[in-house]
């Protein structure tokens, strides 16, 4: 098959295929929401220093949280910056042909334009996956005590415990995803 015959979508398209729709909800909504809770926290916790037991990595890990969540944000407009539907690619295709401008050029570009959509793509997920992780800790450390780890009523423990744990499990994803690429 020639490549003016092929009308199927080339190599370079993100597989599963809901993968830059997943992309696109972490950074139109799951991302922002995040950073706003993060930030929140941030300033929830400045107000209430003596009532924690370690404010200062509180601050840090949510800072970080955030700085990641919004960096995800940013990726992710990149990444959309690159994509385009099928349907939109036929039509390039049509416009092109219009224009003379040769199926394998548009081919060319499209996979050129995908590739670059995945790069991106990767860092905003990348990205994401680090901030709710370090989000988790961040969470866990203010719900410290100032009176201290040892002296957390049970209830509050589990909280804490359950909430590193999280974290734990995210960090665990990370490093899996990452071993398989």
């Amino acid at each position: 098959m020639s490549d003016s015959d092929d009308k199927r979508l080339w190599s370079g398209l993100q597989f599963p295929f809901g993968h830059s729709d997943a992309i696109d909800k972490i950074g139109t909504t799951a991302a922002p929401l995040l950073a706003g809770f993060a930030f929140t926290l941030i300033g929830l916790t400045i107000g209430n220093r003596n009532a924690l037991g370690e404010p200062d990595l509180a601050l840090l890990l949510l800072v970080v949280s955030g700085v990641s969540l919004v960096s995800s944000v940013q990726f992710n407009f990149n990444a959309r910056r690159y994509y385009f539907s099928p349907g939109a690619y036929f039509d390039l295709q049509k416009l092109a042909e219009e224009d003379g401008i040769s199926p394998a050029t548009v081919k060319e570009m499209g996979r050129a334009y995908l590739a670059l959509h995945g790069i991106w793509a990767d860092r905003s997920r990348s990205a994401y996956n680090f901030g709710v992780a370090v989000l988790f800790f961040g969470v866990a450390s203010t719900l410290i005590p100032a009176t201290g780890i040892a002296h957390m009523a049970p209830l509050r423990a589990a909280a804490v415990a359950l909430t590193t744990a999280a974290g734990l499990v995210e960090v665990f994803l990370m490093a899996r995803e990452r071993l398989r690429t």
